[in-house]
């Protein structure tokens, strides 16, 4: 199995193999069909299903502190909309990365936000007491501990469109641009809001190509980000939890 693994992620501010399906959320959820794109043969799109934002948000379940405000912006789709400033961008990044040779990225960019902490955070290995999963820095839909005490079973708004990675790499994809729109508990001023997209790239790379084999770590990278260096694209590699992520069979 190839366990190197190269990760692109840039916020956005102004899927393989005889696989039917993946899961966009917690389990015991549907299964959402992958469809072909319309227009780029050969790449696939993940559908999310419609919801009507309040009631599937507003639960008032135990820690659920998603206000009517944030559930009205779920689902606009900005970065799906051609015109659009993130819709541009994100073309943009698509077909740079059709003109990579030998591998194609699948576009994961309809997943559904609400997602489990299992998948947000365990699945990353951000541990139970990391301040990320505080309902003061995360919108819950529920929580059964409340505040105090953070589950695998909570069910959430993704803060990250890494919640799909393990969703994702399960299904066998092993190269995948992954767009969406994230949620944070962020006071609103100049340079944030609660609500923003992100998008990145997963590529799981044979290990003889990477680090001691034929290139050095920095050779590697050098060579693959090169042309997105004015995209402003942060670029992590080879992180510890990923690789694990990769090899956990999980």
């Amino acid at each position: 199995m190839s366990i190197g693994l190269l990760m692109i992620t840039s916020s956005l501010c102004l899927v393989h193999r005889g696989v039917p399906g993946i899961v966009g959320r917690a389990s015991n959820s549907a299964v959402v069909p992958l469809a072909r794109r319309a227009v780029r043969t050969g790449r696939v799109r993940a559908t999310a299903t419609a919801t009507d934002n309040v009631a599937r948000f507003v639960t008032g379940e135990t820690g659920n502190n998603v206000t009517p405000y944030i559930a009205n912006l779920v689902g606009r789709g900005l970065h799906k909309r051609a015109n659009h400033p993130l819709g541009i961008i994100k073309q943009k990044i698509e077909e740079y990365f059709e003109t990579i040779e030998g591998v194609n990225f699948e576009i994961a960019d309809a997943m559904d936000p609400v997602v489990s902490a299992q998948q947000c955070f365990n699945d990353l290995l951000i541990p139970d007491d990391h301040p990320g999963r505080l309902p003061s820095d995360t919108y819950y839909i529920s929580r059964a501990g409340g505040r105090d005490v953070s589950s695998a079973e909570d069910i959430l708004l993704r803060t990250h469109t890494s919640a799909h990675q393990s969703t994702l790499m399960k299904a066998g994809y092993e190269a995948f641009l992954c767009t969406g729109d994230v949620y944070r508990r962020d006071e609103i001023d100049a340079s944030h809001f609660p609500a923003f997209h992100q998008m990145e790239g997963v590529r799981l790379f044979d290990p003889a190509l990477v680090g001691e084999g034929e290139m050095t770590r920095e050779e590697w990278c050098a060579a693959f980000t090169k042309p997105l260096n004015s995209m402003l694209v942060t670029i992590l590699t080879c992180v510890v939890r990923l690789h694990r992520l990769a090899t956990s069979g999980r």
